[in-house]
């Protein structure tokens, strides 16, 4: 019967996936990963934060009460995915946005789920896109089924710029597809000095941006 151990945090050795070379620690059976430590014992019920600085890389893992690491499911506002390393800064697979620390974004009113159309407006001279984290834009302001121009009320959320999205700037001239880099060059020039009729069109699925267009005046 192997020893357990229960800690909250320990210095690791190893990354899943890496390509770094380490003497043990990991251990794999016909269940799955565990940890194993020097005194015999194991991890349980309990968070470990792996880091290798050769490697320059870290990463939080968590097992379970029987001692293997957790995969493809939350624990508690935290999601690890198919390698068990814990979410940072991304969207899960069910839409939901985890920040840097890897804890969940809440909101009482967000885009998760949501597919097609919408259009935000921004009040004259306040913060409403408040930060890019990577691709992924922390907007807030008042949302518009773009199709019917209902009104969903005011929204703040954390959305996610796919791969391969169509992204236009929309001037009098008319639309400009432009890169990715340039988008969010254009959004982050209006940070804290968005006018009066400037707004952002977002075609989403599954809460995730597949299209966007930033409108410099009304339209």
């Amino acid at each position: 019967m192997k020893k357990l151990f229960f800690a909250p945090l320990l210095l690791g050795l190893t990354a899943l996936g890496s390509t770094c070379v380490y003497a043990g620690g990991w251990q794999r059976d016909s269940v799955g990963w565990w940890y194993s430590l020097d005194n015999g014992g194991y991890y349980r019920n309990a968070w470990f934060y792996d880091y290798d600085p050769d490697c320059y890389d870290s990463k939080w893992y968590y097992f379970n009460d029987d001692g293997y690491m957790v995969s493809n499911q939350w624990v508690g506002d935290y999601y690890l995915g198919s390698d068990g390393a814990m979410y940072t800064s991304r969207t899960t697979p069910d839409g939901y946005y985890v920040s840097y620390t890897g804890a969940w974004m809440r909101n009482t009113n967000n885009l998760v789920g949501l597919t097609g159309k919408f259009r935000f407006y921004f009040n004259s001279g306040s913060v409403n896109i408040l930060e890019w984290d990577g691709d992924v834009l922390h907007i807030g302001g008042y949302i518009y089924r773009a199709a019917t121009n209902e009104n969903l009320g005011y929204t703040e959320d954390w959305v996610g710029i796919e791969d391969g999205s169509s992204l236009y700037l929309r001037t009098g001239d008319g639309d400009t597809k432009v890169s990715k880099d340039v988008f969010k060059s254009a959004v982050e020039m209006r940070l804290q000095r968005l006018d009066q009729g400037e707004s952002i069109i977002l075609e989403v699925h599954n809460g995730k941006i597949i299209n966007a267009c930033l409108c410099t005046n009304a339209s």
